[in-house]
């Protein structure tokens, strides 16, 4: 994964020289900021706004309009309502909003929020399309968004975290193509109920725990991509009443999960991948939903040893025991049933395995393997041994050829594991080829 190329080199100071922008003057203040991207360092003006002046826009008309403009601490949450002397905490209303190509800066990482919460927004469209958020925290959390499209498109949050925390996003679409975010954003306890576009260009975590989805969360990897375009993905109490648009391989999926670490434990992480192995069953992505399950009971596995051994001492002697033949009945030799072939391989291998113990036994102890009749066909050593091991596995047994010695209670192993695997093979291959 590779973060965020855009490095914010220098932040000038605010001079006197007019911003213009399509014949229009935005602001009798300029601000140069030196940005590295795609390591070309690259000066960019922006209109200087002072909060103040913005706050009195909003008190006079109800508009926001910060397209090109540099804003430092902007609060429409605190600053806003202290600046008009609004004692009584409630939302703030807009009529308007733009912020096409704006920069909101922080002058103070840990303390400072560029703070959007509690704010009902217009109806249409409310760009933050190809703007900048630096140093500091985000916040549209308890917002309200009614009939609109939110637009971040190519938008870049540099060192900055973003919360959309207990959004209800109702008739309205969220689109971040091609954003980058190189901390975290969240949507914790947040309703999707139309489109929502996460094709990130990067994104080092996605918090969407506790979320309801009832349309379509595209997160597959933006085409421009060579690199996989989210880090770590957290779905734990996700509610995935839509579908998310989303390539196992594309967007290493095995790993967002992983990711997470100690953060999460086994069975947080089981539920995450049932929870995508579910969604991958409903877009007909069959092998995607495979790969899912296998991982769901991995799981699933390790949190059941975990819980069967934590702080019961005694349990290890017999939990784990257990859990080693679990792991190698389902898992090593058929992968929870979903890989037929990996079976059949098996198949071969102990097939092997077993006419390699009839070959050499004999050699050692008073054992081997005979023919009833002399009329047969006499084969060699190893030829009767392979013969002997196919028709036992199989369990045809002709009777033409029969063990003796110890060979006998190989053989009545053996016999049990070729019924076994085969079963297991018409089972995996059966469901493959049925779905």
């Amino acid at each position: 994964m590779k973060y965020s190329k855009t490095i914010i080199i220098d932040i000038g100071e605010p001079f006197e020289e007019d911003f213009i922008r399509k014949g229009k003057l935005i602001s009798k203040k300029t601000i140069e900021i030196k940005i590295l991207e795609n390591g070309e360092v690259k000066p960019q003006s922006y209109a200087y706004k002072e909060p103040s002046d913005i706050y009195k826009e909003i008190r006079d008309t109800g508009e926001v309009n910060l397209n090109y403009c540099y804003v430092k601490d902007f609060s429409l949450k605190d600053s806003y309502l202290k600046f008009n002397n609004i004692i009584i905490d409630g939302y703030v209303q807009l009529s308007k909003f733009s912020a096409i190509h704006a920069f909101f800066d922080c002058s103070d990482y840990k303390t400072q929020i560029i703070d959007f919460s509690e704010t009902v927004f217009p109806e249409g469209d409310i760009e933050f399309s190809q703007s900048i958020f630096a140093n500091g925290r985000v916040n549209f959390s308890l917002s309200i968004f009614k009939n609109c499209e939110l637009l971040l498109l190519q938008t870049k949050f540099i060192k900055a975290k973003v919360s959309f925390d207990c959004n209800d996003f109702k008739n309205s679409e969220l689109n971040l193509f091609d954003s980058e975010i190189n901390l975290k954003i969240t949507f914790v306890l947040s309703k999707f109920n139309k489109y929502c576009n996460f094709q990130f260009k990067n994104c080092n975590y996605l918090d969407l725990r506790g979320s309801i989805n009832r349309d379509v969360i595209n997160l597959t990897n933006n085409s421009k991509n060579k690199h996989f375009n989210i880090e770590t993905i957290d779905l734990r109490n996700f509610i995935n009443l839509g579908i998310i648009q989303i390539d196992w391989v594309r967007n290493n999926v095995k790993q967002l999960i992983e990711n997470q670490g100690n953060e999460t434990s086994h069975r947080e992480k089981a539920e995450q991948f049932r929870i995508l192995k579910e969604n991958f069953h409903k877009i007909g992505q069959y092998d995607d939903e495979d790969k899912a399950y296998v991982e769901y009971r991995k799981h699933e596995m390790i949190a059941l040893l975990k819980e069967r051994t934590k702080g019961k001492f005694l349990n290890v002697f017999w939990a784990y025991p257990f859990y080693g033949i679990a792991w190698f009945v389902k898992d090593w030799l058929g992968s929870f049933g979903t890989n037929p072939w990996r079976v059949l391989a098996n198949m071969g291998i102990f097939y092997f395995l077993f006419s390699a113990i009839y070959f050499f036994l004999p050699k050692f102890y008073n054992c081997g393997i005979y023919t009833t009749n002399k009329n047969v066909d006499l084969l060699t050593d190893f030829g009767r041994a392979l013969y002997h091991s196919a028709i036992t596995f199989l369990t045809i047994g002709y009777g033409d050829y029969y063990p003796s010695g110890i060979i006998r209670i190989f053989s009545g192993i053996e016999g049990f594991i070729g019924l076994f695997l085969m079963a297991y093979f018409v089972v995996a291959f059966s469901r493959k080829v049925l779905r």
